[in-house]
């Protein structure tokens, strides 16, 4: 296959702006990284009416769904140990 010059020309363009856009993007700076939650403390617990709850001990809030965890229906959080739950 023979190539003339301007396809030529243009091929070698067009790997010079690809390689030039790959080193630029590459060398941007990032973003801030959101902090992420550390999910596994979180303690899963099964009701037998099918609602199934979640605990989180680090803020000390259940959160309980109905059987098909569409519908969060009780909050509660744990201010102190054999205390009652408060809602939050």
């Amino acid at each position: 296959m023979k190539l003339n010059q301007q396809t030529t020309l243009a091929l070698t363009a067009g790997a010079l702006l690809g390689f030039a856009a790959a080193v630029g993007l590459g060398a941007a700076e990032k973003g801030k990284e959101t902090a992420k939650k550390d999910w596994s403390r979180v303690q899963v617990i099964a009701y037998p009416n099918g609602g199934t709850g979640f605990f989180d001990p680090d803020s000390g809030t259940m959160y309980v769904y109905d059987s098909d965890l569409r519908g969060c229906y009780l909050i509660r959080q744990v201010v102190n140990l054999g205390d009652p739950t408060v809602r939050p």
